[in-house]
């Protein structure tokens, strides 16, 4: 299991506070969020007494910017993730050695990416210390708020690929992004009851509603999603129904 990581926001931004809180505890559960500050100068008492381990910093902001901040707290261990909607800022941001450096709006994906990169250059997290995602009497863990949550492997309707990662939708409206790539997820799932019918999507047959046909083919789930069918991959497809 992954260790818990403190972090604080600073943008003056109240929206852009909120969401990227809203967004760590759903796409990065292990970041704890310790508090929210909308100026440089009520940031940097907390920072120099507290030492967060991550801080997520607007740059272009009322008083004293980011790149202010980050210029002045090179004695502490905090590292920095800037998030800011102006790119010409990146080559400042590698000069105060930045983590990362994220343009608004902030993609779920690249978020969970500097996040991993804390642990990966930082943490050091070692294969032993991850959750494994196992299937555990008809479950699947994945990262939760808690810990992690044991999800049904019956409830979840697809699986989508995102580059490194893999999207699992379940039928209670839930999206976990994992950071395991689609393939895994395909030789980890029972193929019993799923079917990659396509390079992005590996899909729950049991949730399947119709197949309609065409060059490949769609797939509709009982959610109302819809699927595509490559050409390439009919052939999982046929075999898995019999035909």
């Amino acid at each position: 299991m992954r260790k818990e990581i403190t972090c604080i926001i600073v943008d003056d931004e109240l929206g852009a506070r909120q969401t990227l809180t809203a967004m760590l505890n759903r796409f990065c559960p292990e970041v704890k969020v310790l508090a929210e500050y909308s100026s440089v100068a009520d940031a940097l008492p907390v920072i120099y007494e507290q030492e967060p381990q991550l801080i997520f910093l607007d740059i272009e902001m009322p008083g004293r910017s980011g790149l202010e901040l980050a210029a002045s707290i090179e004695k502490v261990t905090s590292k920095i993730i800037f998030t800011t909607a102006y790119s010409q800022y990146a080559l400042k941001a590698i000069k105060v050695a930045a983590l990362d450096y994220l343009l608004k709006p902030i993609d779920a994906l690249e978020l969970r990416a500097a996040v991993d990169r804390y642990h990966e250059l930082v943490i050091q997290v070692k294969p032993e210390d991850e959750i494994v995602e196992l299937s555990i009497n008809g479950r699947i863990s994945v990262p939760s708020n808690e810990g992690f949550e044991l999800i049904k492997i019956a409830d979840i309707l697809y699986c989508e690929a995102a580059s490194n990662y893999t999207q699992l939708y379940s039928i209670n409206n839930k999206v976990h992004i994992a950071s395991k790539t689609l393939k895994e997820y395909e030789d980890m799932l029972p193929a019993s009851s799923f079917c990659r019918v396509h390079q992005s999507y590996l899909v729950n047959m049991n949730r399947v509603e119709k197949f309609v046909k065409g060059r490949g083919g769609i797939l509709v789930l009982e959610s109302g999603k819809s699927i595509p069918v490559s050409q390439n991959k009919r052939v999982n497809l046929n075999r898995f129904i019999g035909k």
